[in-house]
């Protein structure tokens, strides 16, 4: 059975550039923030649950999903978030097992990745045989987020207060790769996929 492992990091860490090159290595990558959305767009009983919970309105007559409307009502408080969260991260891990059963009958590879900042606050690190953490200093992560979605310093605080502090995944994770734009990336993810083979 091929292993099940987590690519983490808080908002602006760069998970998503470090999930890519374990990605041009051969490693299947399931990226949880896209999956969510398709999800949120063709489930149809977490439409159901969604429209139980915040009203018919947030999806259109051809059941598109309104997300301006929908993160209107889920993001107006930090219980609000917590809510969402919980109507869609059971659609998110149910896709990603089926993915990874998928995935393991017809690939070779010996490991497969998801992508998710929230793997340890959604309870993913459960079903997965390691987690690797992405890392960055807040000045650069805050930094990459004005540059790549003109982000203000505070839309930045205010996501980051709904993640869990880095020092705490930094913890509970089995692999570090720092992003700080100084330390070669390429060496350490071939450190990590060298140990990954391995086990």
């Amino acid at each position: 059975m091929i292993s099940k492992v987590g690519i983490t990091g808080n908002i602006g860490s760069g998970k998503s550039f470090v999930a890519a090159v374990f990605k041009n290595l051969g490693i299947p990558v399931f990226n949880s923030d896209e999956q969510a959305r398709e999800l949120m767009n063709s489930d149809r009983e977490l439409i159901r649950r969604l429209k139980n919970y915040y009203g018919k309105a947030v999806y259109t007559s051809d059941n598109k999903l309104n997300r301006v409307l929908l993160a209107e009502k889920a993001f107006s408080s930090a219980s609000e978030i917590s809510k969402l969260n919980n109507l869609v991260h059971p659609a998110v891990r149910d896709a990603f097992i089926k993915w990874a059963n998928e995935i393991n009958a017809v690939s070779s590879a010996p490991y497969c990745l998801i992508e998710s900042a929230l793997i340890f606050e959604a309870g993913f690190q459960d079903m997965l045989e390691a987690v690797i953490c992405v890392t960055a200093p807040e000045t650069i992560r805050m930094q990459r987020l004005k540059e790549r979605e003109n982000m203000t310093e505070e839309q930045f605080q205010c996501r980051k207060q709904h993640q869990w502090d880095e020092e705490m995944k930094i913890k509970k994770s089995d692999f570090i790769i720092i992003n700080d734009g100084i330390t070669p990336i390429l060496k350490q993810v071939l450190d990590i996929d060298s140990k990954l083979r391995k086990q």
